[in-house]
Parts: structure tokens; sequence; C-alpha cells
């Protein structure tokens, strides 16, 4: 079932948690990308990792999320907004097309479905770690250029999988390398940055208290 209106929670490589609400009425298209001071449209600004040569994997429209009247629901997309959204934000035609059509490491947004905190929460319960990592690493899927996920379907969304066995692509913020987003319940997220889609959680307080932590 659709919605009209979402709570996200974005974990910043920074260390930073924000909370944001999605609500149509109020503004239909939410762009998120690297802050940037001089931006007239940026909405959620996340802080850039150090990236190669000095130039972050962020960019200024990293992902976005969009209410879509026909799907009556929320979607998420991968990099620059779909046309039939861009009446809600007139300057984003400045953006130009090197922005638009920049290339990203493979899988650089994720998703994970709608019970994905479940499968977690049962896994740490039966203490078996192991199979924690096999959920980050089987349970995301990659989010393509010019496709959506409705916000109904999922219940988080990870910006630059981190692989600490592959020298490919490390990921550094102020020259510290990072290796994983810290968790008040989840195990460490294998992302840069993650954000939850809030109204999706699914776990009950009764397990959180078994592992002796609350939201």
């Amino acid at each position: 079932m659709g919605s009209v209106s979402y709570e996200i929670v974005v974990r910043c490589i920074c260390g930073k948690v924000e909370v944001y609400k999605l609500n149509c009425y109020k503004n239909s298209l939410i762009i998120v990308g690297k802050n940037e001071k001089t931006s007239s449209y940026q909405q959620i600004g996340l802080c850039s990792d150090d990236g190669i040569d000095g130039e972050s994997f962020l960019s200024r429209t990293t992902l976005y999320f969009a209410y879509d009247y026909d799907k009556k629901d929320w979607i998420v997309g991968n990099g620059f907004p779909d046309r039939k959204y861009w009446k809600y934000i007139p300057q984003i035609e400045e953006i130009s097309e090197e922005t638009k059509n920049r290339k990203m490491p493979k899988k650089f947004i994720s998703y994970t479905n709608n019970n994905f905190r479940e499968q977690i929460i049962n896994t740490m319960l039966e203490n078996k770690k192991y199979e924690c990592e096999q959920l980050y690493k089987d349970k995301f899927y990659g989010l393509d250029k010019n496709t959506t996920q409705k916000l109904s379907d999922i219940s988080g969304i990870g910006i630059f999988h981190i692989n600490n066995k592959s020298d490919e692509f490390k990921l550094y913020y102020k020259k510290q390398e990072i290796l994983g987003l810290k968790h008040p319940v989840l195990p460490d997220l294998p992302f840069g940055w993650y954000i939850e889609i809030k109204n999706n959680v699914t776990y009950t307080k009764a397990m959180l208290s078994r592992i002796g932590t609350k939201l």
C-alpha cells in the first residue's frame, strides 16, 4: 500500500543522523546529493567523501524521491530526476549534461526489501553473525539508472556499497577509511551513506528488548 507521506532517516558518512518527512502536499520532489551551498535546488545535502583526486563519488543529484501520482506512492530513483517530475523544481534545468550523465561505480545505489530488518533481527537473536553479513550481501539489489522503486516495497537505501576485500573502490572521509556506518539496532551497515524508510519498520518492541536496545 502506498502513502502520501513517509519519514526517512538519513545516516551520513560524517556520522550525523537526521530525520526528514516526505509529504507530497508540501513538496513532491526531493533531491539528495552532495551538499553545496550554492545549489538552488539541493534539498537533502550529504557530506562529501574525499573521492579520487579531490572529486567526491557523490554528485549533486545522487538520487531523488518523488511522489508518483499514477502509482499513488513515493518512489526513489537513481541519479538525475525523471523529466516528468521536473515541474516541481524549475531550476533543475540549470544542471549541466555532465552532471546528469556522470558514471558511478556499479551498484552505487542499492535498496533492500520491506522485511529486511525483521530478517536481520531474527538472525541477530540467533547469534548468527556470519548470516547477518550474508544478508547484507544477498538482500541488497542495485538500483540502475532510469529505474525506480516504490517506497512501500523497500526498507532501506544504501549509497556506495563498501567491499572491504576489494581495492577497486575504497571510501575515505577526512583521510579516514570508511568501513561502514554505525546503527543502534542493526550490525554495521556496509555503505558510505544510508537512508531508512522509517514507516516500513516491521520488527517489534519485544524483539528489540531481547537484544537490549530500542529505537
